[in-house]
């Protein structure tokens, strides 16, 4: 499932809705000042609903030891980081 994101530019506070294959209504509003989507739902829905069924990778390893970075948003401002487990 790909989200339908209006053509761009984008404007702040710009709104588009669209339904989820299990008939759940999805609202999204653009921040300028982020460049980033924020997703609301109205209806009580899942993240597996959202995303659908997830399983989990084995661990990355390089000879024999952990090789991955876990992926942070910085509530102060917005940025998504790289930080070491």
């Amino acid at each position: 499932m790909s989200i339908p994101y209006p053509t761009k530019p984008w404007s702040n506070g710009q709104t588009f809705t669209y339904q989820l294959p299990n008939g759940s209504d999805v609202t999204a509003t653009f921040e300028l000042a982020k460049n980033a989507w924020t997703f609301t739902t109205t209806t009580n829905v899942s993240v597996q609903s959202l995303s659908g069924p997830t399983v989990a990778d084995p661990t990355p390893q390089v000879n024999g030891v952990d090789n991955y970075l876990i992926l942070v948003v910085d509530k102060s401002d917005g940025t998504i980081k790289a930080i070491t487990p």
